[in-house]
Formats: structure tokens, sequence, C-alpha cells
């Protein structure tokens, strides 16, 4: 389905017939994941100002986001499926819009001892603990689960979505760093050089001779293939018959 990380993971799920120990690779990869689950356990073990038992807000904030999620992919497999994609894209920015405004509400009107202790420094070490835990699971699918379409599937859905939230981090971070000065005078000057450079090159493209060359080539294939199409059209004159 996705075809950008095949190369990347051609290797680890075997498709050449490469592996001289398949199961060895799968243990190793499966073990690889070990050190992560310990650190998402230990991130949930560090939850802090907690009223009540910290593995219980760590369920109940991971399960509202996680069927939040299965809520939203549902609907969209429905509205895809009927063809909605109008009211899909609609929801979708809707849905985009919503999760920054709850960061925002997160960030202003939790503090640190707010509730049953939910505060800002929680919420993040909840996130992390849940990315923590994805990525586990997708690593322990790509090594145990190479034969299965959906386990695939699933693995090349995370690999994209993590490539979608780190492209949007390091975009939010470019965007933050823009408000410096020194910064700003410097994507000034890189995105001048690129304006010049292309402007540059479109000069010279048009002072060239390879654009009316280019055309006048053009010009001369396309008659040619209208005086070869009135050719073929015209029928050919009968010839005149002998008396006999």
């Amino acid at each position: 389905r996705y075809s950008w990380n095949k190369s990347n993971l051609e290797r680890i799920r075997n498709e050449k017939m490469s592996l001289n120990n398949p199961m060895a690779t799968s243990l190793r990869g499966i073990a690889g994941a070990l050190p992560t689950a310990v650190l998402a356990l230990a991130a949930i073990s560090t939850l802090t100002n907690t009223s009540i038992n910290r593995w219980v807000i760590f369920g109940i904030a991971s399960g509202g986001f996680w069927t939040f999620i299965l809520v939203v992919w549902v609907v969209r497999r429905v509205l895809l499926s009927n063809y909605y994609y109008r009211l899909w894209r609609a929801m979708r920015t809707f849905c985009f819009l919503a999760a920054i405004a709850f960061l925002v509400c997160c960030v202003i009107f939790i503090p640190g001892g707010f509730s049953a202790g939910v505060g800002v420094k929680n919420l993040i070490i909840i996130i992390f603990a849940n990315m923590s835990a994805v990525s586990v699971a997708t690593q322990i699918l790509l090594y145990g689960c190479r034969d299965s379409i959906m386990a695939r599937h699933i693995v090349d859905a995370s690999y994209r979505t993590l490539d979608w939230i780190l492209g949007y981090i390091f975009f939010s971070f470019l965007f933050l760093l823009s408000f410096i000065q020194v910064v700003d005078m410097l994507q000034g000057a890189m995105l001048y050089n690129m304006k010049f450079a292309k402007a540059l090159q479109r000069s010279r493209l048009m002072e060239s001779n390879f654009l009316p060359s280019y055309v006048d080539r053009a010009m001369e294939r396309l008659s040619h293939t209208l005086q070869e199409e009135i050719v073929v059209k015209t029928p050919p004159r009968p010839k005149p018959t002998k008396g006999i």
C-alpha cells in the first residue's frame, strides 16, 4: 500500500528469502523492543501529584485517546467507502483543530495539581508512554508477523504516521525558531537565493534557443502528423478501366 518504506523493510520481512536464520532475526528484533517497553513502564511510574492510582489515570487517559482514534478511523472508513470525500476532508480539518484546541486548553486550564493530578507534565508523560507502546507493538508485528497482510498494513501505517508526526514537529520547531531575528534573517536569505536562482534559470531558458527550437520541432511534428492523417483519410482514386 505504501511504497516509500518497502526498500527499508524488505530485508526485515525476508521478501527475497535472503535471511539464513529468520527465527533468530525475529527474536533479536523482538528483544530490541524490550528497552522501549521498559522506558514506557518507567514513564508511567513517574506520574506525580495524583490523588488516585497512577495506573488508573494512565488507563483512563489512554483509553479515551485510543477510543477517539478508533471512532475517527471507523468514520473515515465509512465516509470513504460511500464516496463522501468532501465531508471527510471537513471532518479531518475539524478533528485537527479540535486536537489543537484540546492541547491549548490543557496548557491553560490544567495546572500541575488540578483534579486527579493530570497536569501538563503528566499529560506529556502519558503521550510519551503511549508512543513508546505503539513503537513496541509495531516492532513486534514487524518481526513476528511477517506473513500477515494485516500486520504489514498496520506496520506501514504506523511508520507513515510516525513520519507525518515527526514532519509536523520539525515544522513547528522551525516555525518557533523563525521568531528569532538571526534565524529569520537566515531563512529570508535562503528564500531570496532560491527565488533568485529560479528567476535566473528561467531567464536563461527564455533567452536561449532551446525553447524556440523545441516549439519549432513540435510544430513540425504536428504538421507532419496532420499530413499523414489527411493522406490516410483521403480515399484513393479509382483507376480508369481500359475498354475492350
